[in-house]
């Protein structure tokens, strides 16, 4: 069976642990398949094998960056039902984020300024996993593009820039999500570089 690559990505709350991962992967009897532990550049990706082999393995996958705090797990294969039974054992068996309770929070004024740059990392990871396992995006949610230009024009530059990051990683599956960010040339001024690089990137297409 060869046929679109689908996932469902987990994105992992803080008080998730390693531990928690390894239970219900023992309990599953899920095997061992890839790992890669972190180093000064490299990611914690580990990989099990549910089922299938060569182009059609379905796998769960753990994977961390370090430097941003991103966690996740995900599910990918070539059937959907598969991938989307797996993804329902991890939920109930971690404590993970709501994508719906995310974008909310970031179309609410009255969110924190940490739980807005915390809420934008979420997003890009609820689908970055997904890119990087080679499998195809789904439709892009519309309450992306307004929170990302809520938060892009918000007075926190660190906010801004957070959410500069996450349309760093969106645009790769939706690129029409590169156009927030050029129409913040001229009134970005202390990341003006990052919405140069993107202009000149997208010209460059």
């Amino acid at each position: 069976m060869t046929g679109p690559l689908y996932h469902r990505t987990l994105v992992l709350a803080d008080e998730t642990t390693a531990a928690m991962i390894r239970a219900t992967v023992a309990r599953e009897g899920w095997q061992a398949y890839y790992a890669c532990g972190a180093g000064y550049k490299e990611k914690v990706q580990l990989v099990w094998e549910v089922s299938g082999e060569g182009e059609n393995i379905t796998t769960v996958t753990y994977y961390e960056e370090h430097w941003n705090g991103l966690r996740c797990v995900a599910a990918c294969g070539r059937s959907e039902a598969e991938v989307e039974e797996i993804a329902q054992i991890l939920a109930a068996d971690l404590p993970v984020l709501d994508e719906n309770a995310v974008l909310a929070s970031l179309l609410d004024d009255s969110t924190k300024d940490r739980e807005v740059m915390d809420g934008l990392r979420a997003v890009a990871s609820f689908h970055h996993l997904g890119s990087l396992l080679g499998a195809e995006p789904g439709p892009l949610d519309p309450r992306v593009t307004p929170a990302l230009e809520r938060a892009l024009a918000h007075p926190h530059r660190q906010v801004r820039l957070a959410a500069l990051i996450a349309a760093n990683q969106l645009w790769k599956l939706w690129p029409e999500l590169r156009e927030p960010v050029i129409a913040r040339k001229g009134l970005e001024v202390e990341h003006d570089y990052f919405v140069d690089a993107v202009i000149k990137m997208a010209r460059s297409k």
